[in-house]
């Protein structure tokens, strides 16, 4: 009995510190803090980067897209030919990506449309009336850290 027990101990310790990789490998230690990259915004426009950051929002309906949270600002993950979905556990945690950063403008119905994905109360998602412009990656690969 208390040789089982020791072994699911282990085994779910071990889980708990394991990564989650989606995607492409990514190389972590060469990843770049995203508030970094967003005070260079146009260094790295349409290119692709490695970036770290902390899962603010993740799409609870199929875990398609997600929000690093940078500051004050927030950055919309998507995935790369809508290849990759990650699971809403990822919230709350820490990761690596890769993928192109930009910036582009969300329109009101992409932006209800996300609103829709989180969850959230039809009021709140009736008093979007006006586009805005987001950061965004592209991301053909992602890992907990």
């Amino acid at each position: 009995m208390y040789l089982i027990l020791s072994i699911f101990l282990m085994l779910t310790s071990f889980l708990a510190f394991s990564s989650e990789r989606f995607g492409e490998p990514v190389v972590k230690d060469r990843a770049l803090a995203i508030n970094e990259v967003l005070k260079n915004d146009s260094t790295y426009r349409g290119k692709e980067i490695l970036v770290s950051g902390l899962v603010e929002k993740v799409c609870v309906k199929k875990g398609c897209w997600l929000n690093l949270k940078a500051g004050a600002k927030t950055v919309r993950v998507t995935f790369k030919d809508y290849g990759i979905f990650v699971p809403s556990t990822f919230l709350g945690k820490s990761v690596v990506l890769k993928g192109v950063f930009d910036m582009k403008e969300e329109s009101i119905e992409r932006r209800k449309h996300l609103m829709e994905d989180e969850g959230r109360s039809r009021d709140e998602i009736d008093q979007v009336k006006t586009a805005h412009k987001i950061y965004s990656v592209v991301a053909s690969g992602i890992e907990t850290i």
